[in-house]
């Protein structure tokens, strides 16, 4: 999912994707167990604006806002997002093809 996010909002190729990734799991299981824990002092409402707040500092070379579908049509057939994007959309539907928009 990263992987996607990342290419999709057209971000440098020197991004750190092993720690990104791992950084962002920990901040949502760390948001997760405030909320649950402490949700007076951590509303959902305030998580939700961290989160924006985060995921908009990592670099972006695309416009705001960022199409998937815009960005899925202006690579080539063979580009190695579709098949990523096929594979997890694969996993998430047991193996089903999405319905289409």
């Amino acid at each position: 999912l990263l992987e996607v996010g990342l290419r999709v909002r057209d971000s440098p190729t020197d991004v750190d994707r092993d720690l990104v990734s791992r950084m962002l799991v920990g901040n949502a299981e760390e948001g997760a167990r405030l909320l649950l824990q402490r949700p007076d002092e951590y509303p959902r409402e305030r998580l939700l604006r961290f989160t924006r707040w985060l995921t908009g500092t990592i670099p972006r070379g695309a416009a705001y806002p960022v199409s998937l579908r815009e960005r899925l049509d202006g690579l080539p057939a063979d580009d190695p997002l579709h098949a990523l994007i096929a594979a997890h959309a694969a996993a998430l539907t047991g193996g089903q093809a999405p319905a289409d928009d």
